[in-house]
């Protein structure tokens, strides 16, 4: 599962460099990478945060409670709602802020009530929401400033 995720961000990354680079097809591998990237954590948000497994027969370390179902899919949500915004801006097209705010602000409370709800760092959940929530955090700051000097 986390090699699938790794190779879907870098996927985009090298999307994005084709794009960048004015190549053909770049728009469109661009949106492909982003849509796939979405999709993959709005469907998997579940089983990455609570650290489950897809495959039926391996045992998973723990049942996770209602607190951590609802934390889950909201991060996968949010995640998601985040790279489709960050998808509309390096396309120019409309509304992509207001997706991108929305996506960020909902990690934000994840990332606040999960670490209201396990206290300790130690905790998988924890570290899952925090890692998430600074990379989409960092790359929307990075964004805002280059999409500012930068032309895509």
């Amino acid at each position: 599962m986390k090699k699938l995720e790794l190779a879907l961000v870098v996927g985009v990354i090298l999307c994005l460099c084709i794009k960048i680079l004015g190549l053909p097809m770049g728009s469109f591998l661009l949106i492909t990478s982003l849509s796939a990237l979405s999709m993959f954590y709005f469907m998997s948000g579940y089983f990455i945060i609570n650290n489950l497994s897809f495959d039926f027969g391996a045992k998973n370390p723990h049942n996770p409670t209602a607190f951590e179902t609802i934390l889950g899919v909201a991060t996968g949500f949010f995640v998601a709602v985040g790279v489709i915004g960050l998808m509309f801006i390096l396309q120019s097209w409309p509304g992509g802020w207001v997706f991108l705010i929305m996506g960020n602000s909902g990690l934000l409370l994840t990332s606040f009530f999960s670490f209201y709800r396990f206290r300790d760092f130690r905790v998988h959940p924890t570290k899952a929401v925090l890692w998430r929530s600074l990379l989409y955090g960092t790359g929307t700051i990075i964004l805002a400033l280059s999409k500012s000097f930068f032309t895509f």
